[in-house]
């Protein structure tokens, strides 16, 4: 691998989605870790867009989802996400 290859993997860019979609918590989302989530018929890992967020989401949950970090979406409490 070359120099570039590796800075893209270890700096885990973020993406903002045009398009924010709708997912269903399938593993509990806690404050600052991980969970999982149902998106397009795939489960990934997900965890909340801000990193104070002092909410949880729990299983069969719908969430918004507003972008990517890396492999792992990122998340946000229907009744708080803007669009």
């Amino acid at each position: 691998m070359n120099k570039n290859t590796t800075d893209f993997f270890l700096s885990n860019p973020i993406e903002r989605f045009s398009q924010e979609g709708i997912a269903t918590v399938v593993m509990s989302i806690q404050p600052q870790k991980q969970g999982r989530v149902q998106f397009q018929g795939t489960e990934w890992f997900a965890s909340f867009d801000q990193d104070n967020a002092l909410t949880s989401a729990m299983p069969d949950t719908q969430v918004k989802v507003v972008g990517r970090k890396g492999i792992s979406l990122l998340i946000a409490p229907l009744s708080l996400a803007t669009t």
